[in-house]
């Protein structure tokens, strides 16, 4: 899906709401939009079956959820443009390179677009602004943030990395046997308290 947004970093979140947009213009039957780097391994037969359990709990805003410091420092690439009328960290957000959206959190942003405030972050914080006004309803799923393949793993994340695996990452796991094993129906839930997302500093 090409859009017309420079590929800049202060431009990401105008990109993802335009993106809301252009999904529900092309899709108009879609029942939740997932939002991921490209170095998020995403396995879409577990995806689907994590789908019809968000479903089923009315989730509107699913991905791993924490808090951030906001980035208020101007030699930094994501400076907050807004940090002056926020608090010392973001609003709860999803962390990692992916996250998901049901369709009535993605037609309230589509419908308020010139309404909604663009942070000068990545577009992830200012998801979690938006998200705030439509009092949508969170799941902080951890099988979108695994850093190995399990029976129930749905994405397989760095936690070092912002972005998601690199290429030599991606190529290994997709070839991993627990990543490749067909996943039992209902499919588990996972624990907050993977050892390795434990070390991840924000």
């Amino acid at each position: 899906m090409d859009l017309p947004v420079p590929e800049l970093e202060g431009y990401r979140a105008e990109k993802a709401m335009l993106f809301f947009s252009q999904v529900l213009q092309q899709y108009p039957s879609v029942e939740f939009v997932v939002k991921a780097e490209d170095g998020a391994y995403l396995q879409p037969q577990r995806l689907l079956m994590a789908a019809d359990q968000w479903a089923a709990m009315q989730a509107d805003y699913i991905g791993c959820m924490g808090f951030s410091k906001v980035a208020n420092s101007a030699r930094r690439l994501t400076h907050e443009r807004y940090a002056h009328l926020l608090s010392a960290e973001y609003p709860m957000r999803a962390l990692n390179p992916i996250y998901v959206l049901s369709r009535r959190a993605v037609e309230s942003v589509a419908r308020n677009a010139g309404r909604l405030r663009l942070l000068g972050g990545a577009d992830d914080t200012s998801v979690a602004l938006w998200m705030l006004r439509i009092t949508s309803k969170y799941f902080d799923d951890q099988r979108l943030c695994a850093t190995a393949c399990r029976n129930n793993t749905v994405a397989v994340v760095s936690p070092r990395r912002p972005e998601g695996l690199d290429a030599r990452r991606l190529a290994s796991t997709a070839v991993n046997s627990e990543c490749a094993a067909e996943a039992a129906w209902p499919l588990p839930y996972s624990a907050r308290g993977d050892p390795e997302l434990l070390k991840q500093r924000i």
